[in-house]
């Protein structure tokens, strides 16, 4: 029997043990019965009912009570209101932002002055600005070159914040010091490059 035991690698004690099921009540008791087990409730109990789960999501999409920004701890700390509990360790604030698909992430530097709807606008109407500067000088070859600078110096902090999966957070800067800039220029249809110091 041990030799058996060790082909199908399963302890000595336990191979006894089906042996002897097997001798007292048949096949029938030696099957496997995982699949007959009750599921019981595992992990960590549920403290937020649906609606109150439901509450935080809303909560989260805007700034704290305190004007910061979300953290495991405060989101802790709003559990506790919300529910009465006395103590909710900061872990379970860390959980619910994971639960409701957020991530710990890096914001994009977005300058304060920055405005979506002016960029829009310049995606638009660039075309168009081309096409007017090429009717008015038809004997001169347009060069259409994009260009962005990168300051080489001292670069603000940007901590990690909580935030949806696959939404980027930004966070709003601003440069105010005087340092040496790199210009980066491109041409979209060639592909050539330059750099200007």
């Amino acid at each position: 029997m041990k030799n058996s035991a060790i082909a199908i690698g399963i302890n000595y004690d336990y191979a006894r043990e089906i042996i002897k099921k097997y001798n007292q009540l048949g096949e029938v008791e030696v099957k496997n019965g995982k699949r007959n087990l009750q599921k019981g409730k595992r992990g960590k109990k549920e403290l937020l009912k649906p609606e109150q789960f439901q509450k935080l999501a809303l909560e989260l999409a805007e700034r704290p009570f305190d004007g910061g920004i979300w953290t495991g701890l405060k989101v802790a700390r709003w559990i506790e209101r919300e529910t009465g509990v006395e103590k909710v360790w900061n872990q379970r604030g860390w959980d619910y932002l994971k639960k409701l698909n957020y991530s710990w992430q890096s914001p994009w530097p977005k300058h304060k002055k920055c405005s979506l709807i002016e960029q829009e606008k310049f995606r638009k109407n660039l075309p168009l600005k081309v096409k007017e500067i090429e009717k008015k000088y038809p004997s001169v070859e347009i060069d259409l070159w994009f260009f962005d600078e990168h300051r080489v110096g001292f670069k603000p902090i940007l901590r990690k914040v909580w935030n949806q999966v696959c939404q980027r957070p930004q966070a709003h800067v601003n440069h105010r010091y005087e340092w040496l800039y790199v210009d980066g220029f491109v041409k979209p249809k060639t592909g050539e490059t330059a750099l200007g110091i």
